[in-house]
């Protein structure tokens, strides 16, 4: 009898551990799979071994509705990757996505530029190893008469902003400024520097500020009382960067005819300091600075 109950006691034992055993090893690969699921869902997925040649071709030379359908492939390869992707293997696509940003279609173009805001937060910091080709051509569709066109762009900068830096786009803000008379283009971006001028830094290289004060007077000089009034707004927020005597310096290699209006805004947004009678002296460049009763 007690050698029956021995034999019992030692199979029960036998069957807890079993169990034991059993949910440990149950355990043991739960645990492993949720996570490496976390670890997949992580990182950053290659997506480039599904942009073929063949479909870069359809969305580059196919008819509309190859062109909308590769698109919107490539926007499901980005939802399978949770919007995390690898920069490895882009290049193709982003020269195409630069060439097709000045396709004739309207829709077209519409649907790269969501395409290309979509790849910058998914590339997250990344971006930056597609910038350098593709900034200019991205500030250049701010000039597009179509307001749909120049919204997906603005959101295109902002997403890239975010994503890496205003840097990028600040040093080409002058020389648009300056050299187009665009409305459009000028409108966009003074307003697009005005929302994000707390971003600009003292450290700048010189050049830019120097530029940066030719492009607020050449748009002081515009024909839209909306452009001049975005610039004189600037003007005033930027004078710690770029002070009155800067404005001075540069008017005197513009017409008179020009340059005595000039003055008179300047006046206007820089006031003079109470120095002497207003005179710069010959430190300052020999440059009369005339007080203008505005």
């Amino acid at each position: 009898s007690n050698k029956n109950n021995k034999i019992k006691d030692l199979l029960n034992t036998n069957s807890k551990k079993s169990s034991v055993n059993k949910n440990t090893s149950l355990s043991a690969m739960i645990s492993p799979s949720n996570s490496n699921s976390n670890l997949i869902n992580n990182k950053r997925v290659d997506i480039s071994k599904d942009i073929t040649p063949k479909l870069l071709k359809e969305i580059n030379r196919g008819k509309w509705v190859e062109k909308k359908e590769g698109i919107e492939y490539i926007n499901s390869l980005i939802d399978k990757a949770n919007n995390k992707i690898s920069k490895n293997g882009l290049q193709e696509l982003f020269d195409l996505i630069k060439e097709k940003l000045n396709d004739g279609n309207i829709n077209l173009v519409k649907m790269i530029l969501q395409l290309l805001s979509r790849l910058i937060l998914s590339l997250e910091g990344q971006i930056k190893f597609y910038s350098k080709n593709l900034i200019y051509p991205l500030l250049l569709k701010l000039q597009d008469k179509n307001k749909q066109i120049r919204d997906e762009t603005l959101t295109c900068i902002e997403n890239w902003i975010k994503m890496q830096n205003f840097d990028i786009f600040a040093v080409h803000i002058p020389q648009f400024l300056q050299s187009s008379e665009n409305f459009e283009i000028r409108n966009e971006m003074l307003n697009l520097l005005n929302r994000k001028k707390d971003l600009i830094k003292s450290d700048y290289p010189k050049q830019f500020f120097s530029d940066l004060t030719k492009a607020f007077l050449a748009c002081l000089q515009d024909r839209n009382s909306n452009i001049r009034s975005l610039a004189e707004e600037l003007i005033k927020s930027f004078s710690n960067f770029i002070p009155r005597e800067k404005y001075i310096l540069e008017l005197k290699d513009i017409k008179r005819s020009i340059s005595d209006s000039l003055y008179s805004v300047i006046d206007r947004l820089l006031p003079p300091s109470d120095q002497g009678n207003g005179e710069v002296n010959e430190q300052n460049g020999g440059i009369e600075d005339r007080k203008s009763v505005v």
